[in-house]
């Protein structure tokens, strides 16, 4: 289901919506690090969870929120994403597949995007350029859709209640692609169902021990994994989301002797 973006969107960007902490963007070993926001200077508070609220303005399934700041970046360097899996839905026990079909579309500046819990990769956009000094503070949209969202009326958008997962990366004409890290969007869900995605989600996906060898983040290690590895075989610069699995910047047999070794297995 492929959305384009409508002006009601842009209208919204950049409004204020109750309470949000920004994702910080540093630059560590010349790769993007994504840490909560006030943790500046510390590469060892990386984090990779980041919640927001949907509903902003009253309309179901929408936020521009968090935003993206930075003051370490090279100076007039692009900063972009990409979605590096599927939207996941929580339903009490694990992520699943968004139960009515709901997807998610990324916009900013008349670019969009869509993914949905069938996507294993989207490619994004810039949706920053860095001021001469390395500066960024730049907020983009996101809006959960149902599939029977008719941009017509924004207003009428039946998603399932609930806590989504959404993958993503950061991407730069001169920086390393961060590695993968998760918004978590509340669209509803009761606070101990939240609290439980949370500590779900921080345990699966940013502890780094629980899926080796899943480079794109949907908790499998299958042929989308090993393509990604053997795409970028031999490049220097990267992170896991490119398939260096051991972390050592480059994507060797090293890589791909530990994803064969758990080829198959689901976590």
């Amino acid at each position: 289901m492929q959305k384009r973006a409508i002006t009601l969107i842009l209208f919204f960007c950049g409004a204020a919506f109750g309470q949000h902490a920004d994702i910080l963007v540093e630059v560590s070993g010349g790769q993007l690090v994504t840490l909560a926001d006030g943790a500046s200077g510390d590469p060892n508070a990386a984090s990779c969870i980041f919640e927001t609220e949907l509903g902003e303005l009253g309309v179901p399934g929408f936020s521009d929120d968090p935003g993206f700041n930075s003051s370490t970046l090279a100076g007039g360097s692009l900063l972009g994403f990409n979605v590096v899996g599927p939207l996941r839905f929580w339903d009490g026990v694990g992520f699943v597949s968004p139960p009515d079909g709901e997807g998610i579309q990324i916009s900013d500046a008349g670019l969009s995007i869509f993914a949905d819990g069938g996507s294993s990769f989207v490619a994004g956009f810039d949706f920053a350029q860095a001021s001469g000094s390395g500066s960024v503070h730049q907020h983009i949209n996101f809006w959960v859709q149902h599939p029977s969202f008719d941009e017509g009326d924004p207003f009428t958008n039946p998603i399932t209640s609930g806590a989504y997962l959404l993958p993503l990366e950061l991407t730069s004409s001169v920086h390393a692609t961060s590695d993968p890290f998760y918004l978590l969007l509340d669209g509803g869900a009761d606070p101990n169902s939240l609290a439980l995605a949370l500590t779900a989600a921080d345990a699966a996906f940013c502890e780094g021990t629980v899926c080796p060898g899943d480079v794109d983040g949907n908790l499998t290690v299958d042929l989308t994994d090993l393509a990604i590895i053997l795409a970028n075989f031999g490049a220097s610069g990267v992170g896991l989301s490119d398939g260096d699995l051991n972390g050592d910047g480059l994507v060797d047999l090293s890589d791909l002797a530990a994803l064969l070794a758990v080829f198959g297995q689901s976590c």
